[in-house]
């Protein structure tokens, strides 16, 4: 029952920081938003825990939402949600041709582990990785 009440007051959380990032993401030039923090450095089990837990509760939080949030402020929440558990997450960009033109992705990585995302979709290239 305690986790259960954990995980609904991660997705609140979460919630908010998705309003805060996709705000962010239409008024902050994006060199200001990947501001990095060492995310390279291995995570341990408990660690890579709290990160995919704090995944899934964003990935609940986009699901739920009536706005739709796109995969960069997902990751950017994340990665907010991350630091103030005191986890650096690395922000990861790809982008390739697609049907309409050019198409980007972004995901979040915990030491070597993809957290949220599913890593460069087929036919994009990494771009950039924010620590």
């Amino acid at each position: 029952m305690r986790k259960r009440w954990a995980h609904r007051l991660r997705v609140l959380e979460a919630l908010a920081w998705l309003t805060l990032a996709a705000v962010a993401v239409r008024a902050t030039p994006f060199h200001r938003l990947a501001g990095g923090d060492g995310g390279g450095a291995n995570a341990s089990t408990a660690d890579l825990r709290r990160g995919f837990e704090v995944a899934a509760a964003v990935r609940r939080a986009a699901r739920l939402s009536p706005q739709r949030f796109r995969c960069l402020a997902q990751a950017l929440a994340a990665r907010a949600m991350l630091r103030r558990r005191g986890l650096s997450g690395r922000l990861h960009l790809s982008a390739g041709r697609g049907a309409d033109g050019i198409e980007a992705h972004a995901w979040l990585s915990l030491g070597d582990a993809v957290v949220l995302g599913r890593g460069a979709p087929p036919g994009q290239v990494e771009l950039a990785r924010f620590d």
